[in-house]
């Protein structure tokens, strides 16, 4: 464990060296922290499309779990297979991307056969992933969309944590994704966040 250590590279502006997607097909970035509908609690970035994109890892890493479902909800249900990736690069930062469809038969085959009907995460053989390399396309045409997230389980924690409204809320006190969450764009150098 210590060896692993002392190979932690520091969270900070520069960790993710590679384009998510095609910057040209991006219409609208919403950023973390967000609430919606009063009281759900977004910690992740959710990122439109103008058109069915490639989605590519930020960073050389591991994917370590996740889940395989269909998604019912929403006026345009998405009926194929869809993928909630996450990734941790054996230290202080994880990230995910959520409603990813078509995935290299590699991570395909991490997962468990029979998709579910929820997205409930689940652990997977780890495979190494690099930056830049394919990890899905966005799951729709037309107005794609998908989650990016990440946490820096060194901090600082979120203003959830001391927000009055969501402070004692058990899942802020308990989960890393409530605690952690962290600006993915702020993981890109001044230039990539341009």
């Amino acid at each position: 464990p210590d060896e692993n250590k002392s190979k932690c590279l520091a969270v900070k502006s520069g960790s993710f060296t590679s384009d998510v997607t095609e910057l040209a097909n991006i219409n609208l970035i919403q950023t973390p922290i967000r609430i919606v509908g009063g009281n759900n609690i977004k910690t992740h970035s959710f990122i439109e499309v103008s058109k069915r994109s490639p989605v590519y890892a930020p960073m050389d890493t591991e994917l370590k779990g996740g889940a395989n479902y269909y998604e019912t909800m929403g006026s345009q249900p998405v009926t194929k297979v869809q993928y909630l990736l996450s990734f941790n690069e054996g230290c202080d930062l994880n990230f995910w991307l959520d409603h990813i469809v078509d995935v290299p038969d590699k991570i395909k085959n991490a997962f468990p056969v029979e998709p579910r009907n929820d997205s409930q995460s689940v652990e997977v053989e780890t495979l190494n992933i690099k930056a830049g390399e394919l990890i899905g396309y966005t799951n729709q045409e037309g107005s794609a969309r998908f989650d990016f997230g990440a946490l820096n389980l060194k901090g600082p924690q979120t203003s959830l944590t001391s927000d009055p409204r969501f402070k004692d809320n058990p899942i802020v006190k308990t989960s890393n994704k409530y605690r952690y969450a962290t600006c993915p764009y702020d993981l890109y150098d001044a230039a990539k966040q341009k």
